[in-house]
């Protein structure tokens, strides 16, 4: 699966890791999540989900990491992050993705607020049960 720039330019480094870390809150956790973080409510629909990346890890070297974050997945909700972003920041993420399983206190937290507050469905924290209090026409109750 390599393809041309796939020969890793970076060493794991801290510095690469914590550019990666913002690359990966703004592209990849709504719907991966991180350890202590879940993925985004949406990402629940996605069909094929969305994997566990701590549980793939093994199964995928640098350079394949590397072609299906450039490159993106036919037939799946990953998108190819190639036409936005340098070869350089995407090997940034995949220096990230390498510390998932061991990501300290701060790095937990710096996702958790990246993500933000979210969005579920389910009893609203209203006292009315009126469609219209929040907007919707459909009778669901959101929450926020």
């Amino acid at each position: 699966m390599a393809c041309p720039g796939s020969d890793k330019p970076l060493r794991q480094t801290q510095q690469a890791e914590a550019a990666g870390i913002d690359h990966y809150a703004d592209t990849c956790l709504a719907c991966h999540g991180a350890p202590g973080v879940p993925p985004k409510e949406f990402a629940k629909g996605l069909n094929p989900p969305a994997p566990n990346l701590i549980k793939s890890l093994n199964n995928r070297s640098d350079a394949e990491l590397f072609w299906i974050v450039k490159n993106g997945l036919r037939m799946t909700g990953m998108p190819a992050l190639g036409p936005t972003h340098t070869d350089d920041d995407i090997w940034k993420v995949v220096s990230f993705v390498r510390t998932l399983p061991t990501l300290s206190e701060e790095q937990t937290t710096q996702l958790i607020e990246a993500l933000g507050s979210g969005h579920e469905h389910g009893q609203s924290d209203h006292d009315s049960d009126s469609p219209a209090d929040h907007g919707h026409s459909d009778g669901h109750a959101h929450r926020h």
